[in-house]
């Protein structure tokens, strides 16, 4: 049985698009989303890659912008570039 907490307040939502930004690309724009592993693997950066191109297209819906995720390394840290097309 689990216990029953009253009156306790819905923590706040932070969407992908909000997270990211999309709304602040212009075309040609690119956010980097930096791998969090500190020893980043083509493993780790294709983890990264599937949730920040899951959050890309959702916001290419509720845009109607294009984006293109690659995986990139700026300043000696792997990530993954998000860039503004259409």
């Amino acid at each position: 049985m689990f216990e029953v907490f009253k009156n306790v307040p819905v923590p706040a939502h932070k969407s992908a698009a909000q997270k990211y930004n999309f709304e602040g690309l212009n075309v040609g724009d690119m956010i980097f989303v930096p791998d969090p592993e500190p020893h980043s693997t083509p493993a780790s950066r294709s983890v990264v890659q599937g949730r920040v191109s899951a959050a890309a297209s959702m916001a290419r819906r509720r845009l109607n912008m294009t984006f293109r995720t690659a995986s990139c390394q700026i300043g000696g840290r792997w990530g993954i570039g998000v860039w503004r097309v259409t």
